[in-house]
């Protein structure tokens, strides 16, 4: 139900697919990040990535 490492995102950036990840750990979120931040570079050097794509920023909850 997370976005975990990132592997779906990665996937769908490939597809070029749209996606919402969410993710509880911090830790995991910046592994995400950063996988999905190296392929959507991969893609540009591809030349297949898509002209205009949302910042992937962690958004940080609100902790209690």
């Amino acid at each position: 139900p997370f976005l975990g490492s990132g592997t779906t995102a990665v996937a769908c950036e490939r597809l070029k697919r749209r996606w919402i990840g969410i993710e509880i750990s911090e830790e995991y979120c910046a592994i995400a990040v950063k996988r999905i931040e190296a392929e959507r570079k991969q893609l540009l050097q591809e030349g297949l990535a898509i002209i205009y794509k949302a910042p992937v920023e962690p958004a940080h909850a609100h902790r209690r």
